[in-house]
C-alpha cells in the first residue's frame, strides 16, 4: 500500500482515542481493509477513503445524547467535537459529522451501525490500537453486495476484494457461515455472469484509486475468487493467493508438513 494521506493517519488517531475512551466500537470498512493490505505489504495500488465506518459492540444501545457526548469526550484532545447528522433507527445507522472546534471545517464523517455486533480482533498502526472486524466478516460483506444491483453503485467494494485476493487467508466456510448467521442470501452475481458491460462503465466511473487497475485483470481474476459463492458451493476451499485458484484446505496443510 502507498503511504497514509495525512487524512488517513488522522483518522487512524481519532479511531484508537475512541477506543482507548471506553467507547465500544468495531471498526469496519475501508480503514480496516486498508491496516489488513498494510500488514500484508500489498502495495499495487492504493484506495483513498474518506470516512470511518463501525459497528456497535455494546450490550445496550445508548441514546444519540449519550453517545454523542462519550465521542465528544474522546475527541477533545483534537479540538474537534461530533455532531448528529442522522440519528439511528431501524435500518438506519447513526451518522455524525466531526468538525473542528474553531472554525466547524469538517474533517471527518463517522458512521455507525447499531445493530450490536461480537468479535473482532485488535489492529494495531504505530502505538495507536483498537478493535476492527474480520477479513472473512469484511469479505462477507463485500461479496454479498457483488451479488446484488448495489455491484453497480460499489465498484470499490470490487476492488477490496481484487486486493485482498492477492494476500488474505481465505476459506469458503467462514463466509457461508457469516451470511447463514446474518440470514443474508446472496444475489445472482449478475455483473460478473451477464451484464459485464453495465459493471465496467460502473468501475469506469471509480476515483481515489491509484493506480487503478485495468477492468480485464480485475474482472478475470474476480470470476476465479468468487466463482464458489457464485456456484454456491457447500464444499469448504481455501484460496491460494499465489496461484489464484481455489484448493481443498488440505493442500495447505500438506505443504506446511513439508516445509
Amino acid at each position: 500500500m502507498t503511504e497514509l494521506s495525512d487524512k488517513e493517519k488522522l483518522m487512524y488517531n481519532i479511531m484508537g482515542a475512541v477506543s482507548n475512551s471506553g467507547v465500544p466500537l468495531i471498526y469496519k470498512g475501508a480503514m480496516i481493509t486498508k491496516l489488513l493490505l498494510l500488514e500484508h505489504k500489498f502495495s499495487a495500488f492504493s484506495r483513498e477513503t474518506q470516512d470511518i465506518d463501525a459497528s456497535w459492540a455494546g450490550n445496550r444501545l445508548p441514546t444519540m445524547g449519550a453517545l454523542t457526548a462519550a465521542l465528544n469526550q474522546a475527541l477533545a484532545p483534537f479540538a474537534m467535537k461530533a455532531i448528529v447528522k442522522r440519528e439511528y433507527g431501524e435500518r438506519k445507522s447513526a451518522g455524525f459529522n466531526v468538525v473542528y472546534e474553531s472554525n466547524g471545517e469538517l474533517a471527518v464523517s463517522v458512521d455507525i451501525d447499531m445493530r450490536s455486533e461480537k468479535g473482532g480482533r485488535t489492529y494495531h498502526y504505530g502505538g495507536i490500537s483498537f478493535l476492527g472486524t474480520t477479513v472473512d466478516h469484511i469479505l462477507s460483506d463485500k461479496i454479498y453486495v457483488l451479488s446484488t444491483e448495489k455491484a453497480y453503485r460499489r465498484a470499490k467494494d470490487a476492488v477490496d476484494v481484487y486486493a485482498l485476493s492477492h494476500c488474505a487467508k481465505v476459506q469458503t466456510r467462514p463466509i457461508l457461515d457469516i451470511w447463514k448467521e446474518y440470514n443474508r442470501t446472496p444475489g445472482r452475481f449478475e455483473a460478473l455472469t451477464a451484464r459485464r458491460a453495465d459493471f465496467e462503465h460502473a468501475y469506469s466511473k471509480l476515483q481515489r484509486v491509484e493506480p487503478k487497475p485495468d477492468f480485464p485483470v480485475l474482472f478475470n481474476l474476480l470470476r476465479l475468487f468468487l466463482a464458489p459463492f457464485v456456484e454456491m458451493s457447500t464444499n469448504n476451499l481455501a484460496w491460494d493467493n499465489n496461484k489464484q485458484l481455489w484448493r481443498d484446505p488440505s493442500f495447505f496443510l500438506q505443504k506446511l508438513e513439508v516445509e
